[in-house]
């Protein structure tokens, strides 16, 4: 197998409505259930904030009223995690996984 690729991984990434991007933030084994990468969601997402909004969080499970819980949602046996607003994290399952010079490209299942 390449060095540079791995078959199967849940990956994270940080994306935005307002403007198309799409930012690799956590890239997780496989094997891990949907809770573990919820969990882990929402302390990267806390991890991610101002300082001043963390405190926020961590004391209300939200920022400025607004309540951030990570959002399931499965689909024909496919899960993936949502957590935050404008950016958002976005946390799903992708099949090969690799590097292609020097950028790190997927295949959504």
């Amino acid at each position: 197998m390449n060095k540079n690729k791995v078959r199967r991984a849940w990956l994270i990434t940080s994306e935005s409505n307002k403007k198309p991007y799409s930012k690799v933030v956590s890239i997780l084994k496989y094997q891990k259930s949907s809770s573990q990468i919820m969990e882990y969601i929402i302390q990267l997402y806390v991890d991610l904030l101002y300082p001043s909004e963390r405190i926020s969080f961590l004391k209300n499970r939200g920022i400025n009223g607004i309540n951030y819980k990570p959002k399931l949602r499965e689909k024909d046996g496919k899960a993936s995690i949502y957590i935050g607003h404008e950016p958002y994290l976005y946390a799903r399952k992708v099949i090969n996984l690799r590097v292609d010079k020097e950028q790190l490209t997927w295949d959504e299942i």
